[in-house]
């Protein structure tokens, strides 16, 4: 059986990922810091959410909508 893809959610500080059949929380990306936290190191899922992270890593510095309102955060607002 293959893993589904990892789930996303845009929280307030940061966006998680989580495994979509246990939902629990696997990665967590910061938005002032762009640092992936990995809580589940061992998850099939991890190369796939690095990727992803990557995506917004590189849009460091620009703003970043974080609801469905339009709210928006600038990437990496603590980062030189």
């Amino acid at each position: 059986m293959t893993s589904p893809n990892p789930g996303m959610s845009k929280m307030a500080t940061c966006v998680a990922w989580y495994d979509q059949r246990t939902f629990q929380t696997i990665a967590t990306l910061s938005y002032s810091d762009l640092k992936l936290e990995i809580n589940k190191p061992r998850s099939q899922l991890i190369p796939e959410i690095q990727i992803e992270a990557q995506k917004i890593r590189a849009l460091k510095g620009t703003k970043y909508q974080v609801s469905t309102s339009g709210q928006t955060i600038e990437l990496g607002y603590n980062l030189p």
